[in-house]
Parts: C-alpha cells; structure tokens; sequence
C-alpha cells in the first residue's frame, strides 16, 4: 500500500511538474455506517448506542491530481476515522488514521473509481462508572475502496458515495498481547468534497 500510494504520488507530482497534470487540494468529509459491534452501551431510559467498526465520522485531505486530455485522475488523501459515545458516566470511542490512494475515471459530470485504504493506529477505549476500562489495540490494516462522485466539471464542491472492504485484527488489549480475533470495519459511506 505504502510502494503505490507513494508511487502514484511520485508519477503525479512528475506529471504535474511537465504540465501535464492539474494540481488541487482535496478535503472530504462524511458519515458511514456498518462493521462489526464492538461496544453497545445501555442509558438509563432503556435507550442504546452502539459502537461499530465501521462508523461513522470520516475526514480527509491531500493532493489531487486531474491529468489533462484524459479522464483520468488520481488523490491520495490522510484522514481521521472515528465513533464515539459520550455519556455523564461513560465514554467509549473507536479511532483510527486513514490513508488513501485512489484512481477516478470521469464521465460527464460523474467519477467512479477504486483505491487502497490503509488504517493505523487503531484504537478502542472505554471509562467511566458504568463501563470497564479498557484500551484495546489493534494491527494497522489493509483494504480496498469503491467509489461514485457527482463532481460537475469545473466544479470545487462535489458529492460521494463509497464502500469499503477492511478487516481489522486485535492486538493487545490494556497493553497485553492477545490471541488475535478479527473484527470487520467494512462500511457504506456518502460524502462531500472540496476542491481548492
């Protein structure tokens, strides 16, 4: 993951410098949902809240690169993924940084196209008075992505929807090592985008 994402920023800022690519800053934001329950928490009302591996706050930002002549493009963006539950007497919150290299086709005003995602620092914690402390740790993960943008030509601001494959694979659990178990952070996820 790390040889391409660098490797395609290496051929774009190339591209770039001979004038044959158009360089922008990309920020994107968004909403996603899916995964595997890592944590359900209980409030006195009977009401619930629930913790997945998927969820559910995504940003991102980094260079984006429209090759001119072609309707091809390419960005390579870092971010933050992130859930939490914040309670009077309980926190419990799931993180991890995101990195992405994708490629888009353009047709029209539309985008479709493919990356590798690669999450690190993977961490879920909970505290508080009615929920165990723990801080659990898992390995730097793998995956892949799909995605669709509304991106009208000429057009800073633009919409996404996305899916994303990955698994992530516990590490440590308070600082101690654990057999590992899988847990999935596969997740659907609709967007917005901004082009600077």
């Amino acid at each position: 993951m790390h040889r391409i994402s660098k490797g395609l920023g290496v051929l774009a800022m190339l591209l770039g410098g001979n004038a044959m690519a158009d360089l922008h800053l990309a920020a994107t934001a968004g909403l996603s949902a899916g995964g595997d329950t890592l944590a359900e928490v209980y409030y006195t009302d009977g009401s619930s809240e629930k913790i997945k591996g998927g969820g559910l706050i995504y940003l991102g930002i980094g260079p984006s690169f429209e090759f001119k002549e072609t309707p091809w493009s390419a960005q390579i963006l870092i971010g933050r993924h992130f859930d939490d539950i914040s309670a009077e007497n309980a926190t419990v919150e799931f993180t991890r940084n995101t990195l992405e290299a994708q490629v888009f086709y353009r047709s029209g005003d539309h985008r479709f196209g493919f990356g590798l995602v690669k999450h690190s620092s993977v961490e879920y914690e909970s505290s508080g008075a009615v929920v165990t402390s723990t801080v659990a740790e898992f390995d730097d993960a793998r995956g892949a992505s799909l995605e669709y943008n509304w991106l009208p030509v000429g057009s800073k601001f633009g919409v996404s929807l996305r899916a994303v494959q990955i698994d992530y694979e516990l590490a440590t659990i308070n600082g101690t090592p654990v057999p590992p178990e899988s847990f999935s952070g596969d997740h659907f996820a609709a967007g917005v985008y901004l082009y600077f």
